[in-house]
């Protein structure tokens, strides 16, 4: 347990200097004071600099909003419709189970997309009026038509072997064909140790369902089709020429062809768009500041440019009296100018100047005395040519 010590007895082991201003009561309050005014001024000057802070923060951020959302009304103007997936349902026929069972009329699996109902991949047998829709793919774009098919890596696919997937673009207000393809297609094949291998690198993850052996075949059924705004692109039938092929799941996707600026908008979207955001808010400031200098700054008035004259045309006359007086030797008699004041608001500052009498006055002066001077010079001069001469 701690023993109390007597203050005394603390100020004893203390330096006399310590102890003498300690029980100087006086220098100690002064000191309160001081400590107090100085915290005063500190806090104030860090009010005053948090304030600033806080000023030029709100600033730059409306800067930094503002650019950020006429970059993103910018980026959706320019940039297209880039994706249109689709998930697609193969129609294998009503007597799917015969199809191993030799038939010299086979059904051939195929799929017709609506564009336009990417959700509802069923047709209505009863006629429901449909609502006017936009366009699903931006006029004047060029667009790949790209087919995914994900499929399990079974024997059966494997002797499969080729198959063609052909497509058709249709535009359903004329029932107009817009372009037809055939892409041949193929499983990729391993040989038997390889699958092995790769079936007991991947067996616990088969065995837990995390994943399973399969392929996709991405198949860029139409490359480079360009949107015309006549014939617009409403419908993709998908035909696979074999109903062997056994087939996980499959997905349409429309991709837009960028080029130039597009290109990096999308593919580098964030570099992009830190790079036109930046431009955009050195626009803004230069716009502000060029504004600011405008309305805010002073300008002079008439009246102080016709001060500015008066005072310029003071200087053209005193320069032309004093030309005249070295010349001729003799002084110019004083002119009774009247005294002339001017007082200029400019802004929010009163600047006074003085008109060309005032300044042609106090030219004279300086001139004089000039003239003076030289008097004095030449009397001297001839003084001592008098006294040398015998």
């Amino acid at each position: 347990m701690a023993s109390w010590v007597p203050w005394t007895l603390l100020l004893a082991f203390l330096p006399s200097s310590a102890t003498e201003l300690l029980k100087d009561e006086v220098e100690r309050q002064r000191l309160r004071v001081e400590l107090a005014r100085l915290a005063r001024d500190y806090l104030k000057l860090l009010l005053l600099w948090s304030l600033r802070v806080a000023q030029v923060f709100a600033g730059i951020s409306f800067l930094v909003v503002s650019a950020s959302m006429l970059y993103a009304l910018f980026y959706f103007l320019v940039i297209p419709s880039r994706y249109h997936e689709q998930d697609v349902f193969f129609n294998y026929g009503p007597r799917h189970g015969a199809i191993t069972q030799p038939s010299d009329y086979p059904f051939i699996p195929t799929a017709s997309l609506d564009l336009r109902d990417p959700v509802h991949q069923w047709q209505s047998l009863v006629p429901v009026s449909k609502p006017t829709t936009s366009p699903v793919l931006v006029p004047g774009v060029k667009y790949d038509v790209i087919l995914e098919l994900t499929v399990p890596e079974s024997r059966v696919n494997a002797e499969v072997g080729v198959f063609m997937v052909s497509t058709s673009l249709w535009e359903a207000k004329n029932k107009r064909q817009l372009a037809a393809s055939a892409r041949p297609v193929m499983l990729h094949d391993l040989p038997m140790p390889v699958r092995w291998l790769r079936l007991g690198f991947w067996l616990v993850p088969y065995a837990l369902g995390f994943t399973e052996p399969v392929q996709t075949l991405r198949v860029t059924a139409v490359n480079g089709y360009l949107e015309h705004i006549e014939y617009p692109l409403t419908r993709v039938d998908i035909e696979l020429n074999t109903p062997m092929l056994q087939v996980y799941s499959a997905k349409l996707t429309v991709i837009a062809q960028l080029t130039g600026v597009r290109y990096l908008m999308y593919h580098w979207a964030v570099p992009t768009a830190i790079l036109f955001i930046l431009n955009i808010v050195f626009l803004e400031a230069l716009v502000l500041v060029i504004l600011y200098a405008v309305y805010v700054l002073p300008e002079l008035d008439e009246e102080a440019s016709a001060d500015v004259i008066a005072l310029e045309a003071a200087a053209t006359d005193a320069r032309d009296k004093a030309k005249k007086v070295f010349e001729t030797g003799t002084p110019l008699d004083d002119e009774t100018i009247p005294h002339v004041k001017n007082e200029t608001l400019i802004g929010e500052a009163s600047f006074t100047t003085t008109g060309m009498a005032e300044s042609s006055a106090a030219l004279d002066d300086v001139i004089e005395a000039v003239i003076e001077d030289a008097k004095e010079e030449a009397m001297d001069v001839k003084k001592e040519q008098a006294g040398d001469s015998p």
